[in-house]
């Protein structure tokens, strides 16, 4: 079966046969909602001609019943009667049904019940006396359909039925003629939505052209045309929102690159002197100094490119790679240990203030990098002598961890700017730094489904909230 089923799949027009097309999606469900409202609409003339009261045939039936309960009634004289009879025989001859001798059955009573005339069949109708059935409803006696009628001065009923062989002989044509019709219409029908349905998806060629034209980062709307359908408008739409959407990106991709570049330039070529100057130097005391400078270069390098990696490895996420239960009091107290030198050294007074028990599902690694890049710019702001506080607190769907200080604070106008990648306030201006430390904190959050907020208190000083689900 596998050998069979690779070598039909071969076949260029089977392989294309079975691919998924719109055009040919439409064409289908077109074809085949003409075609059974087609059928239904024909199904239903069917029974329509068939129908025991009402029908074609019933009141055809009656019309000739009738016709010869009038005549009759005109001269009740058998042989007059047996003439009306013949008349009627070939009346229903010369008809567009074709009705064979044998097929057709008549009969003409008085109201007495004396039988006037009748058919000369052997397997004929059974004799009908008048009164015995109802008029203008085609009754079953054995194998035939009839129905009778009186004539208006009621003197005159007339009989007539088919044989049950015309039914089944007249469905079976109209089965074929159906048949045939249904034929010649699919395939005109075919043709017709094939044209219909290939120009009503012209514009889709005409949309596929405008996009192949644009370039990849060209964030220009596309043309509108005068004929562009309605239901392309949102594809259209959404397709220039996403240009706009990959243009920015490009376009903060180059900035961000550019200041990386930039960033790692400063140091590398501060390095690049040291180490020429270094070379030259005799003086051990200069040179001590010298080296404790290039240490300084190497060590800003560094920082700024593990920072860079780890936004770059930020941006690549779409979810927090792993969860797993953080108590968070006791990772604010590690991180307090891990920066008491820097704090002590500066004569800060680092921290933790009184906090619930806590515990929340996140990527512990990405909450270290995320506090440490707050803490380390706390320290590095915060003049000497000042405080820096640690915390968090709990809410009935999220939490907080915040780190506060009482340095200077930040400018109204700066404190949405300085989540952004390489942008430092105007007090930074004069200090080391490369501006990326806020920007992976709030990535951090936002990857953890929270965010980064900050507060500046009237007082002096900010506060770094970090808001997360719990």
């Amino acid at each position: 079966m596998k050998i069979i089923r690779h070598w039909l799949e071969q076949l260029p027009l089977l392989r294309l046969l079975c691919q998924p097309s719109l055009f040919r999606r439409l064409l289908l469900w077109q074809a085949a909602s003409v075609l059974v409202l087609y059928s239904l609409v024909t199904l239903g003339q069917l029974w329509r001609s068939q129908a025991p009261q009402g029908g074609t045939l019933a009141r055809e039936l009656s019309m000739i019943a009738g016709a010869g309960a009038r005549f009759a009634s005109l001269d009740t004289r058998p042989e007059r009667a047996q003439a009306v009879a013949r008349q009627l025989q070939e009346i229903v001859a010369t008809q567009g049904i074709t009705v064979k001798p044998h097929e057709f059955a008549i009969q003409i009573w008085d109201r007495d019940g004396t039988l006037l005339a009748r058919d000369a069949l052997t397997d004929t109708l059974p004799l009908t006396r008048p009164g015995s059935a109802p008029v203008e409803t085609r009754t079953q006696l054995g194998h035939w359909y009839w129905l009778g009628a009186w004539s208006p001065d009621r003197k005159i009923w007339a009989v007539v039925g088919l044989s049950q062989a015309f039914y089944e002989r007249n469905n079976a044509e109209l089965a074929h003629v159906f048949l045939l019709a249904l034929l010649v219409l699919h395939a005109m029908l075919l043709c017709g939505l094939w044209l219909a349905t290939r120009m009503g998806l012209k514009p889709l060629a005409s949309l596929s052209e405008r996009i192949r034209q644009r370039t990849a980062d060209d964030p220009t709307p596309l043309a509108r045309l005068r004929d562009d359908p309605l239901e392309l408008a949102p594809i259209i739409a959404a397709l220039d929102a996403q240009a706009a959407q990959v243009a920015r990106l490009r376009s903060t991709e180059r900035r961000f690159f550019a200041d990386a570049a930039h960033e790692l330039r400063t140091p590398l070529a501060v390095i690049s002197a040291q180490v020429h100057v270094l070379a030259q130097e005799r003086d051990p005391a200069r040179l001590a100094q010298l080296q404790a400078a290039l240490q300084r270069g190497v060590q800003r390098s560094a920082q700024v490119l593990t920072k860079v990696l780890t936004l770059a490895r930020l941006d690549a996420l779409e979810r927090v790679p792993r969860k797993l239960a953080v108590d968070i009091p006791e990772l604010l107290q590690a991180r307090i240990a891990e920066y008491a030198p820097l704090a002590i050294a500066k004569a800060l007074d680092l921290g933790l203030k009184p906090s619930p028990a806590c515990r929340i599902e996140a990527d512990e690694d990405l909450l270290i990098s995320a506090l440490d890049n707050l803490i380390a710019n706390a320290i590095h702001y915060v003049p000497s002598g000042g405080t820096v506080s640690l915390g968090c607190r709990q809410f009935e769907t999220s939490m907080e961890i915040f780190v506060e200080d009482d340095g200077h604070g930040i400018a109204p106008d700066e404190r949405e700017r300085i989540f952004n990648r390489f942008e430092r306030g105007r007090s930074a201006a004069h200090t080391s730094g490369s501006g990326l430390g806020l920007a992976i904190a709030r990535d951090i959050a936002r990857l953890h489904g929270g965010d980064l907020l900050l507060t500046c208190p009237a007082t002096g000083g900010c506060c770094f909230v970090m808001r997360l689900p719990r």
